[in-house]
């Protein structure tokens, strides 16, 4: 957390400020901010706590908000350095577990997985994340980090194929 991102949410504890807040990040992969990277990473996650009604999700889980109470929205100036990569190594277990949990979700919806639905999935990823978002003006960092979210993409649809009798939501760490 930057210290004006931090000032920033001090402020608005301090004010007792009611609502819901986006908080913007920059993606930070390898020890390298993605300067060009333009994430879509612009959800609700700073509330006020009697708004939350509940949690869902397993992966990126979401706040339900109460659907009795009038919100007041709004967006946080300052972005998060969001170290998502650290290294390959961790890289490689975030793959595994994002997607395991992808491949359960689909599962409990009914959906249907295999190779040709998780390379069709993996390769509009790559190119999205690499060439509309910017990544490949980021470099190897850029590179690594959009062919990781390519692969969990991938390996979510065949584990949704031939792990279907073996899925549910626990996955450890």
């Amino acid at each position: 957390m930057t210290p004006e991102l931090r000032d920033e949410i001090k402020a608005i504890v301090d004010s007792r400020a009611t609502g819901i807040w986006k908080v913007r990040w920059t993606v930070v992969a390898y020890g390298h901010v993605l300067k060009h990277f333009k994430s879509d990473s612009n959800m609700e996650r700073l509330f006020t706590r009697h708004l939350i009604d509940h949690y869902e999700g397993v992966v990126h889980e979401g706040a339900i908000i109460k659907s009795d109470t009038p919100v007041d929205r709004k967006v946080l100036r300052h972005r998060l350095l969001h170290h998502s990569r650290q290294s390959i190594r961790s890289s490689l277990e975030k793959l595994t577990q994002y997607a395991m949990l992808g491949a359960a979700k689909r599962h409990s919806a009914g959906q249907r997985g295999g190779i040709f639905r998780g390379f069709l999935s993996a390769t509009g990823s790559f190119l999205k994340t690499y060439f509309l978002r910017g990544a490949i003006f980021d470099g190897g960092p850029g590179f690594l980090y959009c062919l990781f979210v390519a692969l969990e993409s991938f390996f979510r649809y065949v584990a949704l194929e031939y792990d279907r009798d073996k899925l549910n939501t626990f996955v450890g760490r």
